[in-house]
């Protein structure tokens, strides 16, 4: 899923993508993967109709959730593949410092 997520956002950044679409998509990425409707509104200058239009669909097809603010309860976009991944930390023999 993560994969197929990466090779349409890929794609989408592409210049033969809408425009509008990208600079959502980079907008969410600037913030950390999360984006609400008057953000997206604000910091795109199209209208109200073509920013929700353009994340309906991808929360339609699986690439955004919306989901409320746990702090303000606004309605906010979630992009998993954008937001910032912990490093991880592999798991090994421990070595001793004696």
């Amino acid at each position: 899923f993560v994969e197929t997520l990466q090779n349409h956002l890929k794609m989408i950044r592409s210049t033969r993508a809408p425009r509008e679409l990208n600079q959502l998509l980079q907008i969410a990425q600037a913030q950390g993967g999360r984006l609400t409707l008057t953000e997206a509104i604000l910091t795109t200058g199209l209208s109200p109709q073509a920013v929700e239009d353009q994340l309906k669909d991808l929360v339609h097809k699986g690439y955004a959730f919306l989901e409320p603010d746990p702090h303000t309860g606004t309605p906010r976009y979630r992009f998993p593949d954008l937001q910032p991944h912990p490093l991880q930390v592999t798991s090994g023999p421990l070595q001793s410092g004696s």
